[in-house]
């Protein structure tokens, strides 16, 4: 790399060395920095010239990429000669006034200093374009093709809801999306389901889910080398309160019973108090159980509802194995097929065996609906409101309770992991605490 002393340059430029000491300072020449010396890269200049020219003639303001300077320390004398064992940092700036960045680099001597100055003022590979396509057309990409054939329609139809909520920064180039521009999106969502006819609010818990969606699509393209890195986990989950739920007694499992007798589902809340998730219970079909009803094989689950449900497989291998059911299950299961054997008798329908819970018009039930109608019967017998789903919660207290042992309760409930069974979904009663602490009267003995 040959450089030119300041007065070549004036030369050169046809002005004064002040003039050049000007554009040194203000960063519109490279430059290179040897003891007082000063220096400037020859082809720098040329190309700096070149950029002048082009931006006189079209109008265009000046680049301000592409230049750099190096700053070689002196010897120890203060000569600005090279020490005869010089080592030194090289101090190169990258970019023009308004955007420079300092790269800091040992150098042992000047000549390693040029060279690292070179390499860095190099021009950069194209960008890759994948990095180029916007970030909406990635991720609508990555649902058809990727998410799509591994998830259950019920998670696609969240993740699609998540997609909604980012349309603000749908246009955003993939590899120039920063963590600021989600947290954006994020801040502006105030709709559960943007395109929903009944609106309502953004919990914590949709925010963290379109996190979740982000995070797994980003993954996707930052193992595949698609971009650098996965800026979504840059931004942290937002955090979800805890849903307080009561422990359920055994007066209190009672008196569900009670409110829900007679009902369509009577069978199915009675089932939920088995363990069962909604989602499994209607997915049951008559014969996922034995011809006396004591055993449920719980193999699939119900996504969607109404025309377009299907039963999918439970997401996970433990889940689907037989549970056994006791008699105040059995006996609202043998008698609401008797019922429905009935209606369909009545209905001119025919009587082949298909899902065990269906609305009177035989389509598949929706889980929203249920819940719904099991907190509406709530009310109406005066019992506090809950959701379908803290049955299942209370199963595992009442299992507790009774002195099962929790190895026993996790292979009921089908659990993956005995710690989820007693962290997680069992909740100490009050009289279970004093008889603890009475317990603990009798060991001190004082």
């Amino acid at each position: 790399m040959r450089l030119l002393r300041v007065a070549e340059v004036a030369d050169e430029l046809a002005v004064a060395p002040t003039t050049v000491y000007a554009l040194i300072r203000s960063g519109d020449l490279t430059h290179v920095r040897i003891g007082r010396a000063i220096r400037v890269p020859v082809d720098h200049l040329l190309g700096w010239i070149q950029r002048e020219s082009v931006g006189h003639a079209s109008g265009a303001t000046e680049d301000q990429g592409g230049r750099g300077g190096i700053l070689v320390p002196p010897d120890a004398s203060g000569s600005g000669r090279e020490a005869l064992h010089p080592v030194g940092g090289a101090d190169i700036s990258l970019g023009g006034r308004d955007g420079r960045r300092i790269v800091r680099k040992v150098c042992e001597t000047k000549a390693e200093a040029k060279d690292a100055l070179a390499e860095l003022l190099r021009p950069a590979p194209p960008t890759p374009p994948q990095q180029l396509q916007p970030l909406g057309s990635y991720l609508r990409r990555w649902l058809a093709e990727s998410a799509a054939p591994s998830f259950i329609p019920n998670t696609l139809r969240g993740y699609e809801d998540a997609l909604a909520h980012l349309e603000p920064i749908a246009e955003v180039a993939l590899g120039e999306l920063q963590p600021e521009d989600i947290e954006r999106a994020l801040a502006g969502m105030t709709t559960r389901r943007p395109h929903a006819k009944k609106q309502e609010p953004a919990s914590p818990k949709t925010v963290r889910n379109v996190q979740i969606f982000l995070r797994r699509a980003l993954g996707q393209a930052e193992q595949r080398g698609h971009v650098p890195r996965n800026v979504a986990r840059m931004v942290p989950l937002r955090r979800v309160p805890r849903h307080h739920v009561e422990a359920l007694t055994p007066e209190r499992a009672r008196a569900i019973l009670a409110a829900v007798d007679g009902d369509r589902y009577e069978a199915a809340y009675a089932l939920a108090l088995c363990g069962l998730r909604a989602s499994e219970i209607l997915g049951l079909a008559w014969g996922d159980l034995d011809r006396a009803r004591t055993v449920a094989t719980v193999r699939y689950q119900l996504s969607g509802s109404g025309p377009k449900a299907k039963r999918v497989q439970l997401k996970t291998a433990a889940s689907e194995k037989p549970v056994p059911l006791p008699s105040f299950v059995t006996s609202r299961l043998l008698a609401h097929h008797a019922a429905q054997l009935r209606e369909r008798a009545a209905a001119g329908v025919p009587t082949e065996e298909g899902l065990v819970f269906v609305t009177p018009r035989g389509l598949p039930v929706s889980q929203s609906w249920l819940t719904k109608h099991f907190q509406g019967l709530l009310t109406a017998t005066g019992l506090p409101t809950m959701r379908l789903h803290d049955l299942r919660h209370g199963a595992a207290t009442l299992l507790v309770g009774a002195g099962v042992h929790p190895r026993v309760a996790q292979q009921l409930l089908r659990h993956a992991s005995s710690k989820t069974t007693t962290e997680i979904y069992s909740h100490v009663t009050a009289a279970q605490e004093r008889q603890a602490a009475e317990v603990l009267q009798v060991a001190i003995g004082t």
